[in-house]
């Protein structure tokens, strides 16, 4: 891999966030920064702790899905 030396940024191709598209930016310093296209107001994050959101939210959604399965193994068994 490469290491991150300087600031890389990249547009998102949608308007997914309120209308605007997103400017997403890997900062050395293991830092992600988001911000909306045309504002000035930068959001930014340790990568580890973006990198653990997205885990937690995946594994709840999974577990979600599981619970939803059950239910409806459940229902059909009664």
């Amino acid at each position: 891999m490469t290491p991150l030396r300087r600031k890389v940024s990249r547009e998102t191709t949608d308007d997914a966030w309120q209308g605007r598209k997103l400017i997403v930016t890997l900062a050395p310093g293991d830092v992600i920064e988001v911000r909306e296209k045309g504002r000035r107001k930068t959001f930014s994050a340790p990568i580890a702790w973006v990198a653990r959101q997205i885990i937690l939210f995946n594994v709840e959604a999974e577990r979600a899905e599981q619970k939803t399965r059950r239910r409806l193994v459940r229902r059909s068994l009664v």
